[in-house]
């Protein structure tokens, strides 16, 4: 099969997403990753993974199917940064859904749905990591069980998550450090760290794990 991974340069994923070229090539398909999708050419299968803009309907013609990962228990939890609201609101069992994208946000037939467990102390690069780990397992699962796959359609009542701002990652110095703490896990304290502010002054709060010596 022709197999294409479309995925911006400067997306967190990339790693795993080349490591998915590698192995799909080792199955014996033509694939390759694509970073902007002025640049897609026709295929078998588009896997969208990290791509924040937004594809023209033309686009979604150039393949049989396009395939997106998304971090809710869809119809739930449609929009943006899926994982980092419910990792924000100490949620533990995180449902992943392998849809096909559709003109409408997220609304897209489901094909596959697995679950990520936490135990609530994962910081920002520790739950990435799960997360493409998992990612990368559905979509591998995919390649190697189509064309055996069966889509279903989304039931029920939908939600919609907002976009992360810099004013999300403000924690509440006066609330519990335990609810904090969640806040500043969701956090990159290089890209996007968690902040509060105090008499005027504006601070940087990131945590580590203690390393025993």
């Amino acid at each position: 099969m022709r197999i294409h991974f479309l995925t911006g340069d400067d997306s967190w994923i990339v790693p795993f997403v080349d490591r998915m070229v590698k192995q799909a090539k080792v199955a014996g398909h033509e694939t390759q990753r694509i970073a902007h999708h002025d640049d897609l050419v026709p295929g078998d299968l588009l896997f969208i993974l990290g791509y924040l803009r937004v594809l023209p309907d033309e686009c979604l013609d150039l393949h049989d199917h396009n395939l997106v990962v998304h971090e809710s228990d869809l119809p739930k939890g449609r929009g943006f940064s899926p994982m980092s609201w419910q990792i924000a609101e100490d949620r533990r069992e995180i449902p992943f859904c392998l849809f096909e994208a559709v003109p409408e946000v997220d609304a897209g037939p489901v094909y596959s749905r697995r679950t990520l467990h936490l135990d609530g102390t994962e910081l920002h690069h520790e739950w990435r990591e799960l997360q493409g780990l998992l990612t990368e397992r559905m979509v591998l699962d995919f390649i190697e069980q189509y064309p055996d796959v069966e889509a279903t359609p989304q039931k029920g009542e939908s939600t919609f998550y907002e976009r992360r701002t810099h004013e999300h990652d403000e924690i509440d110095i006066d609330q519990p450090f335990r609810s904090a703490f969640h806040d500043i896990r969701v956090c990159n304290p290089k890209e996007y760290p968690a902040w509060f502010e105090y008499e005027g002054r504006k601070f940087k709060v990131s945590v580590e794990p203690w390393e025993e010596e």
